[in-house]
């Protein structure tokens, strides 16, 4: 049982394994899908709050959750739609104890950022107003935001131009889920080979025994699952040029007897995967600033610096036609109560969302953040100046 886990990655690292700075000695790992920027209605939230209470395995996560802990889906609502499921709830169809009801609605609202929605009007707004206001403040809500698509069951969004899903529109949530899964054991086994060598049973052993040996302050990386240790292991152990000759090798001795076979077929699934999903939404061309802005801090892992929020969205393609462009995101970053700022000046998503994530993604996000700093401090203080003075 314990060979079969050997290289066993869980969807919740697939946002660690393939974004933010590079680790020492690996080549960057393969891209994945952008992430998709849901609107979700309340018989939406409602549906999932039920599936999840009647999960027989309690810590079991319904598909929408496990697509937000892997990175590839952000959702959204009005603040009306947390009222509503507070309303709506009790008497909502679920064959689930009251007590498994509860604990289920709050896993479900941890994932969702609530806004409230402007007093915007357009074409698609007044032919919902004329057809069922109800909708109105949800199609100002997506519309603020520029997302990507619709999630509902309401065919009263035909009325628009929107993109729409239902839940069994070929089933999105299932596609994330399941494109989640191949993608993080492509991403992890990508990581092992991304120095053009593989590590042996031996050798990853020997991985083992050395952090065992590390300093207090380095001890949470022991316990980790192998696959978990994939990326230390390349930084830290010493490797193979090639792998044992063919006398040597055997189910015992070489767990990665059919890893190259393993690696392809992931690497096809999730791109036949991602294929479909982008088949499914009519992704918007063109973002506003403080569009692009919401999708920057919605996957990051902590605070941004104005110079690093500079450089993510030269990344992400926007060019601003302002004078002064430094000038403008900090008067969008000060006039939007969307977006708040620390006691140190660096900024920040105002609403959070509880994403659960394994000891692993923990431990690289801690060791990113950690990087990121030491970088920071190196920089010349003509460096430092600029920033400050930026």
């Amino acid at each position: 049982m314990q060979r079969k886990k050997f290289l066993e990655f869980r969807s919740n690292d697939l946002r660690h394994l393939t974004g933010g700075p590079e680790l020492p000695g690996l080549k960057p790992p393969p891209p994945v899908i952008s992430p998709i920027f849901a609107l979700v209605d309340t018989n939406v939230v409602l549906s999932t709050i039920s599936c999840r209470a009647q999960l027989k395995n309690p810590t079991a996560l319904t598909n929408l959750e496990e697509a937000i802990n892997a990175g590839v889906l952000r959702a959204f609502a009005t603040t009306e739609v947390k009222e509503e499921v507070a309303r709506n709830l009790p008497t909502f169809p679920c064959k689930a104890p009251s007590e498994r009801i509860e604990s289920a609605k709050q896993s479900i609202l941890e994932k969702i950022y609530f806004f409230e929605p402007s007093n915007r009007k357009s074409n698609n707004i007044q032919r919902l107003l004329a057809r069922d206001p109800t909708d109105v403040p949800h199609a100002r809500l997506f519309e603020d935001l520029g997302l990507d698509v619709i999630i509902s069951k309401d065919n009263d969004w035909d009325e628009t131009d929107y993109p729409r899903l239902g839940l069994t529109d070929a089933d999105l949530m299932r596609l994330l889920r399941e494109y989640s899964r191949a993608a993080v054991k492509h991403a992890g086994m990508h990581s092992l080979v991304s120095t053009g060598t593989l590590l042996t049973a031996a050798t990853i052993e020997g991985v083992f025994k050395g952090f065992a040996k590390l300093s207090t302050s380095m001890k949470w990386i022991t316990g980790l699952t192998v696959g978990s240790l994939t990326f230390f292991a390349l930084c830290a152990a010493s490797t193979l040029d090639a792998p044992p000759p063919e006398s040597k090798k055997s189910d015992t001795d070489w767990p990665f007897k059919n890893f190259f076979d393993d690696l392809r077929a992931a690497g096809e699934k999730s791109a036949d995967l991602s294929a479909q999903i982008e088949r499914l939404l009519e992704r918007r061309a063109k973002l506003t600033l403080k569009q692009h802005l919401l999708r920057i801090f919605c996957l990051a892992d902590e605070p941004l610096a104005l110079h690093e929020i500079e450089q993510q969205l030269q990344r992400a393609g926007h060019r601003s036609r302002a004078q002064s462009p430094h000038i403008q995101l900090r008067r969008a970053l000060s006039s939007d109560k969307k977006f708040a700022s620390t006691a140190d000046g660096r900024w920040q998503l105002g609403a959070k969302i509880k994403i659960e994530e394994t000891e692993y993604a923990a431990r690289l996000r801690e060791f990113r953040a950690s990087l990121r700093h030491k970088a920071q401090q190196s920089r010349p203080p003509q460096a430092h100046g600029a920033n400050a003075r930026s």
